[in-house]
């Protein structure tokens, strides 16, 4: 990714690249702290089993098959998934939901700021590829 995105960036300095690389690493850990594109697969199986056909076919059976993307669940997730597969009350639903989303709010905001880090080191071209390629907003 780092040496497709360079290209796209047109880096050709390797004392420009030095500047920008860790800036876009930095936004590419907080998308994944994020989960872009998911978090949880679709949900767990219906039907119990111990099979292998886990939501993203991550080979992983256990809890249900459920699947994540990017750096996987935070414990916040993982307490609202067991919350969820437990049948618990609606309180202690709500509570863990607030938990979850107030997590995902500051791993936005903290993605948000990464973004905005990188973007500052960028000419205005190299930020039009860097939206093409996801890296910003």
């Amino acid at each position: 990714m780092l040496d497709d995105a360079r290209g796209r960036l047109e880096v050709t300095s390797d004392d420009e690249w030095k500047v920008i690389q860790p800036l876009i690493e930095k936004v590419m850990d907080a998308r994944r702290e994020v989960g872009f594109g998911g978090g949880f697969g679709r949900g767990p199986r219906r039907g119990g089993g111990n099979n292998n056909n886990d939501a993203q076919g991550s080979g992983n059976n256990q809890g249900g098959g459920r699947g994540f993307r990017g750096g996987g669940p935070g414990p916040e997730a993982e307490d609202l998934q067991k919350a969820i597969d437990a049948n618990a009350s609606k309180d202690e639903l709500k509570a863990k939901l607030a938990k979850f989303r107030e997590a995902r709010k500051e791993k936005e905001a903290k993605l948000a700021s990464a973004q905005e880090e990188l973007k500052k080191v960028l000419s205005v071209k190299q930020e039009a590829a860097a939206v093409l390629i996801g890296l910003l907003q």
